[in-house]
């Protein structure tokens, strides 16, 4: 990516890898909590409310990366044509999933828990359209 230092994109693979695998070591403890299942395995609260923590920590992360993404990445991607469709995706994936991961802490009982199903439902569209981004992109580089 031509424009940012040379660390940017190994940090973006990265807290995205983080906040994906964080995201599911999550999701056991969604089921037993907000839809009352009964599941093997899940986390202490200690150890959950720490998970919790590093996921919403490397979301704020991803989310100060996106706005570096912005200023140089996504603009040339819009005046040049380039991956514009798997782009769209992933900011509409991106801003759903801040919007429901503030719904879950913020809107009542009922509708966190709606936040919940909503958050996790979309979270795992994000890796498979993170990865078809980065290969689309890398397809088109090599065609000019």
């Amino acid at each position: 990516m031509r424009g940012y230092p040379s660390w940017f994109y190994h940090s973006l693979i990265i807290s995205f890898f983080v906040l994906v695998i964080s995201g599911i070591l999550l999701i056991p403890n969604a089921l037993v909590f907000r839809l009352e299942w009964n599941v093997a395995w899940y986390f202490p609260e200690a150890v959950r409310s720490c998970v919790v923590a590093l996921h919403v920590l490397i979301a704020f992360f991803v989310v100060s990366q996106l706005g570096s993404l912005w200023c140089i990445h996504m603009r040339i991607g819009w005046r040049h044509h380039k991956n514009i469709i798997s782009g769209l995706g992933m900011i509409s994936i991106l801003l759903a999933l801040v919007v429901t991961g503030i719904g879950i802490y913020y809107l009542g009982e009922k509708f966190s828990l709606l936040a919940s199903v909503v958050h996790i439902m979309i979270g795992f569209c994000l890796p498979y359209l993170f990865i078809y981004h980065i290969v689309a992109g890398r397809a088109q580089n090599k065609l000019q």
